[in-house]
């Protein structure tokens, strides 16, 4: 998944970057590129848990609270009224 990520990032700035030195000049192309990175960085040191020096199950201990909110939990309520069933 990492390789993906890479290749098609690689792929959006080698597509957009000539157009947007014609466009913006070299000096605000990097800086559109170096904010957009700065957003990244922000997002994943806000939402990525860290998990350097934990054990695999630890690891999945964290995720499985992270991504709590996106499991289907249709079984267990109605889905009609979003009420759970008595």
């Amino acid at each position: 998944m990492a390789a993906v990520a890479n290749w098609v990032s690689s792929l959006i700035v080698s597509q957009t970057f000539l157009s947007l030195i014609e466009a913006l000049g070299s000096g605000y192309t990097f800086m559109l590129f170096g904010f957009i990175s700065s957003g990244a960085l922000v997002y994943l040191h806000m939402f990525v848990p860290e998990t350097k020096g934990l054990a695999f199950e630890e690891v999945e201990k964290k995720l499985a609270r992270t991504w709590n909110a996106w499991e289907n939990h249709s079984d267990d309520e109605d889905s009609t009224s979003g009420k759970a069933d008595p």
